[in-house]
């Protein structure tokens, strides 16, 4: 499969939008073949490309963050995984809190979103689910409901502080 995409850019190096303008030249059956195989050789064959190509394909996947969230989860095992939570939103706004709490640290809510909608069944598109990190916070109506519904312990298979 790798061999098949260094094909198609030839000598030249490889890049996104070397990719569509190649792909907009051949007709949709081929340009649908390829985009699968560009998602088929970062996810099976990672190990064995260039930099370069790590690089291309990177960029490629977070170029649309919508269209490669869905084919992970409609075309992979991604889709089977995903973990249904009790009250998402609560969880969203403590997400949300916990990644821009410093007013230094610049974070992608898109990139946030599309991580959490890999790992958690919630429907809704990448983009809005970032609009939404973005805007919601913790209330403090979030913590007092934290603190009445979550008992707050040591971890199972952690050892209790000892005293001397």
């Amino acid at each position: 499969m790798y061999e098949e995409l260094r094909a198609l850019f030839g000598k030249e190096k490889p890049s996104v939008s070397k990719f569509e303008t190649i792909l907009s030249e051949l007709p949709p059956v081929r340009r649908f073949y390829y985009h699968r195989l560009a998602y088929k050789v970062a996810l099976c064959e990672w190990e064995y490309l260039t930099t370069r190509y790590q690089l291309f394909l990177t960029r490629y996947f977070t170029r649309d963050w919508q269209r490669t969230l869905d084919h992970l989860l409609e075309n992979t095992v991604f889709g089977t995984l995903q973990f249904d939570l009790q009250d998402p939103d609560i969880i969203l706004r403590f997400f949300g809190q916990m990644e821009s709490r410093k007013p230094d640290h610049k974070i992608s809510s898109v990139h946030m979103a599309f991580c959490f909608l890999l790992v958690f069944d919630y429907k809704i598109s990448v983009e809005s689910l970032g609009d939404k990190l973005r805007e919601n916070s913790l209330t403090a109506e979030d913590l007092n409901w934290l603190n009445n519904n979550a008992l707050v312990t040591n971890e199972p298979g952690t050892r209790e502080p000892r005293v001397k």
